[in-house]
C-alpha cells in the first residue's frame, strides 16, 4: 500500500509570472529544473537529480515559435571545477518543431502542463515534431516523429466538442 507520502509531487517557483524552477519530488531522488530566460522567452534550461545531468538550449524562429531544443549531458571538469557540456562529446537530443500555422496558440499560459509544455513556447502552433538522439559518436539510435492535423474555424483552432 503506498501513502500519500510515497507519490510524486510538482512544486513550480515563479517569478514575474514565469516559471523559473520546477521540482518533480520522489520519494527516491528529485528531479529539478531550472529555466532561463530573456525577455519572455526560455532559452535555457539545467535538469538536476542531486547532481546537475544535462543542459538544454532553446532556439525560437524570427516570428516567436520554437524551432529546436537541444540537450546535451552534463560532465564535471575537475580543473575547473563545474560542471559543463563536453562539446567534443557527440551525445545529445534535438527536438524540431515544424510546419507552423499562422493561428494564434491557445497554449500559451499553460506551460505548467507536461503534455503541452513545448507547444506552450510558441506564437503559433506547431503541425510536426522529430525528436533524434545522437551518440557519442554522432550516430542517430532514436527517432520519433508525430504529425498532426488542425481544424480551425476563423482562423481559430477548433478542439473537439
Amino acid at each position: 500500500m503506498s501513502n500519500f507520502s510515497d507519490q510524486l509531487k510538482t512544486i513550480f517557483k515563479t517569478e514575474n509570472g514565469k516559471i523559473v524552477k520546477k521540482i518533480n519530488i520522489d520519494p527516491y531522488v528529485n528531479d529539478t529544473i531550472e529555466y532561463y530566460y530573456n525577455n519572455d522567452r526560455i532559452i535555457k534550461s539545467i535538469r538536476k537529480k542531486q547532481l546537475p545531468v544535462s543542459d538544454t538550449k532553446y532556439y525560437y524562429n524570427s516570428v516567436g515559435n520554437i524551432d529546436s531544443i537541444v540537450s546535451r549531458p552534463l560532465s564535471y571538469n575537475t580543473v575547473s571545477q563545474t560542471w559543463q557540456v563536453n562539446l567534443s562529446n557527440k551525445i545529445k537530443t534535438v527536438q524540431t518543431f515544424k510546419d507552423y500555422d499562422n493561428s494564434p496558440n491557445p497554449t500559451k499560459k499553460l506551460m505548467m502542463f507536461e503534455e503541452i509544455f513545448y507547444r506552450s513556447l510558441s506564437e503559433n502552433n506547431y503541425r510536426s515534431y522529430e525528436s533524434k538522439s545522437y551518440d557519442v559518436n554522432g550516430n542517430v539510435y532514436g527517432l520519433s516523429t508525430q504529425n498532426w492535423t488542425f481544424n480551425y474555424i476563423n482562423n481559430q483552432i477548433k478542439f473537439a466538442n
